[in-house]
């Protein structure tokens, strides 16, 4: 038991420093991997993966207090499919809208009230 502990521990520790060198680095001075901003006041303002300078992949924006705001996927900068509005007390999604990736809106629904 106690040598399953330590094993854990240890992968436990290597994962942790290995994630702290893969965040916020550049690659040929454009963004590159997981980058994550925090504002003045600590709190996360936003977070997602960056290719070539553009954001890329999931992401999530936060409210002033960091709290989940809006979530959704970007392909080289642009919305597409479908991005979430979130109520930052619950984590419930409240309204969704679908973007085309070249930046237009083209449909949406109010999920909850």
């Amino acid at each position: 038991m106690r040598r399953w502990l330590l094993i854990l521990g240890l992968g436990y520790g290597i994962a942790c420093y290995a994630q702290q060198d893969t965040i916020n680095q550049r690659s040929h001075g454009h963004k590159e991997g997981y980058w994550v901003k925090q504002r003045r006041n600590g709190t996360l303002e936003w977070e997602g993966h960056f290719v070539k300078g553009k954001r890329t992949g999931h992401w999530k924006f936060y409210d002033q207090e960091g709290r989940s705001h809006s979530e959704g996927q970007l392909v080289n900068g642009e919305r597409i499919g479908a991005w979430y509005v979130v109520e930052t007390r619950t984590g419930r999604k409240l309204d969704m809208t679908r973007w085309n990736g070249k930046g237009r809106c083209v449909g949406g629904a109010t999920l909850s009230w």
